[in-house]
C-alpha cells in the first residue's frame, strides 16, 4: 500500500476509532421527552464548572452534548467559547461526533479557530470554536469541552441555563476558595426567585433539568420570562483582603466605575480651541449642547476592548485619542461627548446601559456586569421637557443621549433603552434609576391623503407623511441601510402589498433631524368592487394606520410589548363622476386600556372628508389578557375594512 493511503488509513482510525469520555457516553443515554417536530436539536448536557482561587485566578471548563433531531438542526453541531487574551489562556478544547451507527470521531485541532469576538481594533476578546456541520447527520449526538484559565475581575457569574433549544440538564458549578461562600438569584424576565445550591464543601451547584424548546413570538419581549438566567456572588471571609472586586450596592458599582472613567476625562488645550470654535460661549447653551452632541455621534463606531480582565474594558480611551482617531466605542464616544462638554463648562455623566432588552438589568443584584452599552446624562435646564429629560435626586434635570446611536437625535433614546434600569456613574452620588418612557404622542406619524376615484373603480392617490420620534427614527435607519433605488423598491413592495396591482408614480423623503417627511403617490385600476355596475364598494384607507401591532396568533405564551405610538390622518375622497353617496358605515369609537382608535365621515358635495386616529400606549400584556387586545386589534382591522358604498346615479 502507498504511503500516503497508509497515512489516510491511520488517519481515519485516529478520528473515527475515539473513544468519547464519559460525560459524553452518560449524556448520549439519555431519554428525551416528545418534542415538537420543528425542533432541530435538543441540548442534553450544557455545564459550566468555574474553579476560583483567592489570587483571581480562574479556570472555566464548559461542557456542551446535543442530539440533533433533523436536518435543521445539523448546523446547531457547534460550539464556541469566549476568553480575553490580555490575561486569558485557552487550555484545551476538545469535540467529538457520534454517528447514528455508534462511531466517534474526533476533531483535530485543526478544526478548531480562534478568531477576534467583533471587527473592532485591538480587540481582546476572543472566541475559540468548532464546527461539525459537514461532519454530521440526522440522530448523530456532538459533544465538546473547553477550559481556560484567566484573570477575574470582580466575584460576580452569570449564567445562561439555555438559548432556544430544549435542555435536559443545564448546570452551573461554582468551586469557591476555603472559607468563601456564594449565593445565587436566576432572573426569568422581570421576577427574581432565590436559587438554592447543592453545597457539597467549598462546591456549589445550581441546575435546572428539562428546559422545554424556546420559540420567540411575534411581540414578545426580546428575552422571554421562559428562558432562566443565574446570577451568582461570591463573598470572601470577613477581614480577608483579595483583589478580586465585590459589590454590595450600586453606589459601591458607580464609585468603582467612577474611578476607571475619571482616568481617560481630562480636556486638553487643543479640546478647549475646537470646541470654542465649533460652539463658541456666545450660543445659548442648548445650542452648544446640541452641536457638541452632533459631533460626538459622528464619530465612527468601532468596538475597542483593552486590558479587559483589568478592568479596561469599563475604562474609555481619552477624548483626545478619540478626537484624533475619528473612530471609538459606545463608552469612547459617551466620554468624548462628556470631555467636549466639560471644555464648554456643561456637567454631564457617564451611564451604564443594557442595549438590546429594557429588561436585562435587575436592580436586586449590583454588578456592572448586568451592561453592555455606555450612554450620557448631560445636565440642562430645569425647563428642559425633552423625551428623555428626568430629574435625578441631589444632581437636577438630565437629558439622556446615545451617541453611539445614528438615528436618534438629541432629546431621545432610542425606544430599546426606554424604561430600562441603567447605572448613573456620579461616584457617591450615583446609583440605579429607570430610564424615561416616551409618551405615544411623541412617537406621532400624521398623513394626509387626496383620493380620486374614477366611474371603473380606478384609484389615483396622493400622501403626505410627518412622523416624530420612533417612527421617524425608524424611517430614517431604513433609508440609510438602503440605496435610493433599493428604498423606493420598499416603499413600492409596502403600497403593493395592501393596494395589489398599484404603480408607484412617485415616492419622496426628507430628514430634517427631529422628524421625517415623505411624498408618496400611486394609483390602481382595480381599488374598488364595482357590482352589477351599479353599487361601488371602496375601502376608506389605501393604507393602514401606523403603529397597529399584528396579533396574527390566536394564543400565546409569552406576554407582548406593546410600543407608545400615536397616529392621525386627514382623508380627502373625490367621488367618481356619475356616483354617490348610498351608505355611510357607522364606525364605533374604540377606547381601551390597549388603545383608542376612531373614524369620522364627512360628506362635503362630491367629497368626503375621513378622519382616523390611533394611540397605542406603552405597555406589555400578559399572555391571560392577549385575547382582549387581539379582539381591540381586530375591531380596528374591522372597521378599516368596512366599505364606503356609492350607488350609480
Amino acid at each position: 500500500m502507498p504511503v500516503k493511503l497508509i497515512l489516510t488509513f491511520l488517519l481515519s482510525l485516529t478520528l473515527y476509532g475515539a473513544d468519547a469520555p464519559g460525560w459524553l457516553k452518560e449524556a448520549t443515554t439519555s431519554q428525551l421527552p416528545q418534542y415538537p417536530a420543528k425542533t432541530p436539536a435538543a441540548v442534553l448536557l450544557q455545564e459550566e464548572i468555574v474553579t476560583v482561587e483567592t489570587s483571581g485566578k480562574q479556570t472555566r471548563t464548559n461542557r456542551y452534548v446535543i442530539k440533533i433531531l433533523n436536518r435543521d438542526g445539523i448546523s446547531e453541531a457547534s460550539f464556541a467559547d469566549v476568553y480575553s487574551s490580555d490575561t486569558g489562556k485557552p487550555r484545551d478544547m476538545k469535540a467529538w461526533l457520534i454517528s447514528p451507527s455508534g462511531n466517534t470521531k474526533e476533531f483535530s485541532k485543526s478544526d478548531i479557530t480562534d478568531v477576534s469576538a467583533s471587527d473592532g481594533l485591538y480587540d481582546e476578546y476572543r472566541i475559540r470554536m468548532v464546527k461539525a456541520g459537514q461532519a454530521a447527520d440526522v440522530d448523530s449526538f456532538f459533544g465538546a469541552e473547553s477550559t481556560i484559565e484567566q484573570t477575574r475581575v470582580f466575584s460576580q457569574f452569570q449564567y445562561d441555563f439555555q438559548d432556544d433549544l430544549p435542555a435536559l440538564r443545564s448546570s452551573f458549578v461554582l468551586n469557591v476558595p476555603a472559607g468563601w461562600k456564594a449565593d445565587g438569584k436566576i432572573f426569568r424576565g422581570a421576577v427574581s426567585e432565590s436559587a438554592s445550591p447543592e453545597v457539597s464543601g467549598n462546591s456549589y451547584l445550581w441546575q435546572l433539568k428539562n428546559l422545554p424548546p424556546w420559540d420567540r413570538e411575534p411581540g414578545s419581549p426580546r428575552r422571554s420570562p421562559s428562558r432562566p438566567r443565574l446570577v451568582v456572588s461570591m463573598t470572601p471571609p470577613e477581614g480577608i483582603q483579595t483583589p478580586i472586586q465585590s459589590f454590595t450596592s450600586w453606589k459601591e458599582v458607580s464609585v468603582w466605575k467612577d474611578q476607571l472613567t475619571q482616568k481617560s476625562f481630562h480636556v486638553t488645550p487643543e479640546l478647549s480651541a475646537f470646541v470654542q470654535q465649533v460652539a463658541p460661549s456666545s450660543l445659548p447653551e442648548e445650542v452648544r449642547i446640541q452641536k457638541l452632541a452632533e459631533i460626538a455621534q459622528k464619530i465612527r463606531y468601532i468596538s475597542v476592548q483593552m486590558n479587559i480582565s483589568r478592568g479596561g474594558g469599563y475604562t474609555p480611551h481619552t477624548a483626545e485619542f478619540v478626537h484624533q482617531k475619528k473612530y471609538g466605542d459606545c463608552k469612547d464616544k459617551s466620554n468624548y461627548l462628556r470631555t467636549l462638554l466639560k471644555a464648554a463648562g456643561i456637567d454631564s455623566y457617564m451611564v451604564s446601559i443594557f442595549s438590546g432588552d429594557p429588561d436585562y438589568a435587575r436592580p436586586e443584584w449590583p454588578s456592572p456586569s448586568q451592561f453592555n452599552h455606555a450612554i450620557l446624562a448631560i445636565r440642562v435646564s430645569d425647563t428642559n421637557k425633552a423625551p428623555a429629560s428626568f430629574d435625578y435626586p441631589g444632581i437636577g434635570r438630565l437629558l439622556l443621549f446615545d451617541p453611539t446611536d445614528e438615528d436618534v437625535p438629541l432629546g431621545y433614546i432610542p425606544d430599546h433603552e426606554q424604561g430600562s434600569y441603567a447605572l448613573l456613574v456620579a461616584g457617591q452620588n450615583g446609583d440605579l434609576f429607570q430610564t424615561p418612557r416616551t409618551l405615544p404622542a411623541q412617537n406621532h406619524l400624521s398623513r394626509t391623503t387626496r383620493i380620486s376615484l374614477d366611474a371603473e373603480g380606478g384609484l389615483k392617490a396622493e400622501m403626505q407623511e410627518s412622523s416624530t420620534g420612533q417612527p421617524a427614527f425608524n424611517r430614517r435607519y431604513s433609508l440609510r441601510q438602503r440605496s435610493a433605488e433599493d428604498y423606493r423598491k420598499s416603499r413600492e413592495r409596502y403600497v403593493g402589498y395592501y393596494v395589489p396591482g398599484s404603480v408607484l408614480a412617485k415616492s419622496d423623503q426628507k430628514d430634517e433631524g427631529t422628524t421625517f417627511s415623505s411624498q408618496l403617490e400611486f394609483s390602481s385600476k382595480n381599488y374598488s368592487r364595482l357590482m352589477q355596475n351599479r353599487l361601488m364598494m371602496i375601502r376608506p384607507f389605501p393604507l393602514p394606520a401606523n403603529g397597529l401591532p399584528e396579533t396574527t396568533n390566536a394564543k400565546r405564551t409569552q406576554p407582548f410589548v406593546l410600543k407608545p405610538v400615536s397616529f392621525t390622518e386627514e382623508a380627502q375622497l373625490q367621488l367618481p363622476d356619475g356616483f354617490e353617496i348610498d351608505e355611510l358605515p357607522e364606525y364605533p369609537e374604540l377606547s381601551t386600556r390597549f388603545g383608542k382608535y376612531s373614524i369620522q365621515l364627512l360628506p362635503e358635495g362630491n367629497q368626503i372628508r375621513i378622519t382616523r386616529s390611533l394611540e397605542i400606549p406603552s405597555l406589555t400584556v400578559s399572555p391571560e389578557d392577549y385575547p382582549e387586545l387581539r379582539d381591540f386589534i381586530g375591531q380596528v382591522g374591522g372597521s378599516e375594512k368596512t366599505p364606503i358604498v356609492l350607488v350609480r346615479k
